[in-house]
């Protein structure tokens, strides 16, 4: 009986986690989107920026840590998309690039993936 709820507690809190997650990318596409509205050097561009910056820096370290329990091939996927994030952010922060619809696209796929 106690192996059975503890097994129930695991299961809700991996669903949590996926749900915390996806809340997560919502947050970081509202956040893109108003900064493509407002423009860059907006406060909002500012805000959408750090923001993914932290939850990139916070996935990259669950991924890279060895108890991650993803496959091996998704955890470097996910790794290698999240290196293009930062390189990405870079170059549309110092106004190298203007693509600011394609990093809002690529977190729309991956909050898909999360349900």
């Amino acid at each position: 009986m106690y192996r059975h709820s503890y097994e129930d507690v695991m299961d809700d809190s991996g669903a949590r986690a996926r749900e915390n997650e996806t809340l997560a990318f919502e947050r970081a596409i509202e956040l893109l989107q108003q900064a493509e509205r407002e423009g860059r050097g907006s406060r909002a561009w500012i805000d959408a920026f750090y923001f993914s910056s932290q939850l990139w820096s916070i996935l990259l370290e669950d991924l890279i840590h060895p108890e991650n329990s993803l496959p091996e091939a998704l955890r470097a996927q996910l790794i290698s998309i999240g290196f293009w994030v930062f390189k990405e952010s870079d170059a549309l922060r110092e106004g190298r690039s203007d693509n600011i619809a394609g990093l809002i696209e690529i977190f729309e796929i991956i909050k898909q993936g999360l349900k």
